[in-house]
């Protein structure tokens, strides 16, 4: 099972009609923190019915599946990122498990990362072995190769590639990104990483000046 909670203090801030924050005189020590500079790492978890189904036999062309859909094309997963830090990287994890296979012959897929900036091959043939769950674990992607909201995961047959039959679901994804203190949607989720003390850090993306609530979700 997973923890419900961090174990690092986590905040979230939004506007709304709740009780108004209360002022106060920042102690001896203060220290506000460099907006541009300032950042967390972000942690999100995403998990959905994702299958790809790629045949090859004679005179029949490639399937592919996307959850209960047949649609044609590659298996995507979607998943969003924030104001990933300029600079930063983002990491991917991905359970993914192969399913059964007639014959022995290796089975590989092509692994990217698809967004509106373009398409960031991570793995052009990634070995996926018969009835076992595996872990991918992709290298730092680069910042610029990351879209902030929408991106997706993607599973596709390699260059070249031809065989009988290759499925593979993906259980789960998991990203890890520094993150700005910057809302979007008026909403930003996020924690205090090695900020320690009497903290202050400027939150930009904020289309209002009041009425905000902040929530502590953080596991006592």
């Amino acid at each position: 099972a997973r923890e419900q909670f961090s174990s690092i203090n986590i905040y979230w801030l939004e506007p709304g009609a709740g009780t108004a924050m209360a002022a106060r005189t920042p102690a001896p020590g203060f220290v506000t923190a460099d907006t541009t500079n300032a950042f967390f790492t972000a942690i999100a978890h995403f998990e959905t019915d994702t299958f790809f189904r790629d045949a090859t036999p004679p005179n029949v062309n490639d399937v592919y599946y996307f959850n209960t859909g047949r649609e044609a094309g590659p298996t995507d997963m979607p998943f969003t990122v924030g104001s990933i830090r300029p600079g930063g990287g983002l990491g991917i994890n991905a359970e993914l498990h192969g399913q059964r296979y007639n014959g022995s012959e290796t089975r590989t897929i092509r692994l990217s990362l698809v967004n509106a900036i373009g398409e960031t091959e991570l793995a052009p043939a990634y070995l996926i072995d018969e009835m076992n769950r595996q872990l991918y674990v992709s290298a730092s992607i680069p910042a610029a190769n990351v879209a902030v909201g929408t991106n997706q995961f993607r599973i596709s047959r390699p260059a070249g590639s031809t065989r009988s039959l290759t499925e593979v679901l993906i259980n789960y994804l998991d990203i890890s990104y520094g993150s700005l203190y910057r809302a979007r949607g008026n909403v930003l989720r996020f924690n205090t990483a090695t900020l320690a003390g009497d903290t202050s850090v400027t939150v930009t993306g904020l289309s209002c000046t009041s009425d905000f609530e902040l929530f502590d979700i953080t596991d006592p």
